[in-house]
Order: structure tokens, then sequence, then C-alpha cells
């Protein structure tokens, strides 16, 4: 996520910033047009990407309950369902103990 640094983690940081700017900037881009952007900005989630990792994201941060893919799921539900004149730019979905 690239609202929040941490130590190492200064490149993957500045990737993330990058595609908010790119979302923010395309959102204004199609202000006026029938076209939304939405920047789905996920905390840890439990997926298969760090299975062979040596020391697992969840311990490392100290998350006891990461995030599932359905969390993130129901999220993005939250942004995309709603009416055509609502516009949601930004969606921040955090483990509740994640500290960032």
């Amino acid at each position: 996520m690239g609202t929040k640094v941490r130590p190492t983690a200064g490149a993957y940081a500045g990737t993330k910033y990058a595609l908010e700017g790119l979302s923010e900037a395309l959102r204004l881009e199609f202000a006026r047009t029938n076209v939304k952007v939405t920047c789905l900005q996920p905390g840890l989630v439990m997926t298969e990407l760090h299975d062979s990792w040596d020391v697992h994201p969840r311990d490392a941060q100290d998350v006891d309950r990461p995030l599932v893919p359905d969390d993130t799921a129901r999220a993005f539900m939250y942004a995309v369902t709603q009416p055509d004149h609502v516009l949601v730019p930004r969606v921040m979905v955090l483990p509740m103990d994640h500290q960032i």
C-alpha cells in the first residue's frame, strides 16, 4: 500500500504511490464521462503469494488476522455498486490490528 511506507519497502511503496497518482489522474480525466475510477487499497491479504516466504508478513508486521480475499471483494463491490451519480475514488480496507 502506497499510503504508508515502512523500512525496507520503499520501492514497493513507490510503485503503489505511482498507481494511486495514475488512478487520480484518470479519475479527473474521465470526470465528465460515464467512466468511474476507484483505487482499492487493501492492507495485508492472505493469499498464496507469501506461502514460500521465510517470514510471513503476518508475523513480520504482527497482524493476527489478515484480510481474506472476500474482504477486498466486498470493498470493491461497495465502490462499484453505488448509484450512477456517486463516485468512490478511494477505498482503504485494513485488518483491525494492521499498524500502518
